[in-house]
C-alpha cells in the first residue's frame, strides 16, 4: 500500500494531519501497513505549562464548567506527535459499570492521582436480580452531563473517547468482591451465570449511549484510555476477574462476553491483567 498524503481538510484543528494518520489506523486495524506502523508520542507542548488533568474525583465533584474548561486546556496543552489523536477519555474509576448498576463508588485520599473503586453491595443475588442501569443514579446522569458538555466544547478541535467499561465478570466483581464471586461460581452457579448474561446484554446500550453523547460518529473515537484511534466503535474490552478462575469458567463465562463486546465494535484491543490469566490465552485468541 502506498504511503497516506497530508490531506487540508482535518475535521480537528488539533491534528493537522488527522487524514494520513487515520490512514495508518486503518491499516493497523486491517493487518496491513503503509509507510510504517501508528506511533503515539504525546508530550508537553513547546514551551507550555501544562495544566493538571481533570481525575476521577473532579470529573464527578467540581462544577461541570470547570471540568470541562480544564479538560479543554489540558488537550490543547499535549503536543499529539505521530500518530497520537487529540482525545480524552472521561471516567470515574474503573468500576464505573458497576456504578451504573447501583454501587457506590469510593476514592483514596492524599494521592496526585486518585483512584478509585465501587462499594460492594450485592448479599443475596436473588435481591438485586435483574441487573439494570440505574439511569436516574447520579452517577449515570452525571457521566452523561460530562460526556455531552465535552463533545460540545471538543468539535471540531478534539476527540472524547470512550470510558473505561469493566463490565461482563468485573462488574458482578465489583458489586460482590472478588472473593465471595469466586465462591458463587461454585454456590450459586445458576445465578451467576443469569446475573453475566444480564451485564452482557447491557454492553451494547451502555456503549450506544456515551458514543452518541460524546459525538463519536463524527469522525471517530479513541480505544478508551489506550491512545488508539478508530473512525468506528471502539474500545478497550477486558476481564480482569479472569485471572481467578479456571479454563472451563472461562469458556462458559467470559468467552461469550468478549465475543458479544468485540462484535459489537468495529475494532478493540483486549487488555491482559495478570500474568495469571495466561492459562486462558488459546481460548482468548479463539475468540475472532
Amino acid at each position: 500500500m502506498a504511503a497516506p498524503t497530508a490531506a487540508p481538510d482535518s475535521p480537528l484543528s488539533l491534528k493537522p494531519e488527522f487524514r494520513e494518520s487515520a490512514a495508518r489506523w486503518e491499516a493497523f486495524w486491517g493487518g496491513e501497513m503503509l509507510d510504517r506502523p501508528p506511533v503515539v508520542i504525546t508530550c508537553a507542548e513547546d514551551g507550555s505549562v501544562r495544566p493538571p488533568r481533570p481525575n476521577y474525583w473532579t470529573m464527578l465533584h467540581d462544577p461541570i464548567e470547570e471540568v470541562v474548561a480544564a479538560t479543554d486546556a489540558w488537550v490543547r496543552s499535549v503536543h499529539w506527535g505521530g500518530d497520537a489523536m487529540p482525545q480524552f477519555s472521561p471516567g470515574f474509576g474503573p468500576d464505573v459499570f458497576a456504578a451504573f448498576l447501583g454501587a457506590e463508588i469510593e476514592f483514596s485520599r492524599g494521592m496526585e492521582t486518585r483512584t478509585s473503586w465501587a462499594v460492594t453491595f450485592v448479599e443475596d443475588w436473588r435481591d438485586v436480580l435483574p441487573l439494570t442501569i440505574d439511569t436516574d443514579g447520579r452517577y449515570w446522569t452525571r457521566m452523561r452531563e460530562l460526556y455531552q458538555s465535552l463533545a460540545e466544547v471538543a468539535e471540531g478541535h478534539w476527540l472524547v473517547s470512550h470510558l473505561d467499561l469493566h463490565s461482563n465478570l468485573d462488574a458482578l466483581e465489583s458489586i460482590r468482591g472478588a472473593s465471595r464471586l469466586c465462591l458463587d461460581l461454585y454456590d450459586f452457579p445458576e445465578l451467576i451465570r443469569e446475573a453475566n448474561d444480564q451485564v452482557r446484554a447491557l454492553y451494547a446500550p451502555v456503549y450506544e449511549t456515551f458514543h452518541a453523547d460524546g459525538r463519536m460518529d463524527r469522525c471517530g473515537t479513541g480505544a478508551g484510555w489506550i491512545g488508539a484511534f478508530c473512525e468506528g466503535r471502539c474500545n478497550t474490552i477486558q476481564c480482569d476477574f479472569a485471572a481467578l478462575i479456571g479454563p472451563q469458567q472461562f469458556r462458559e463465562l467470559v468467552v461469550p462476553d468478549l465475543t458479544a463486546e468485540a462484535e459489537h465494535l468495529y475494532h478493540c484491543i483486549y487488555h491482559w491483567d495478570g500474568p495469571s490469566a495466561l492459562c486462558h490465552i488459546d481460548d482468548l485468541m479463539g475468540i475472532e
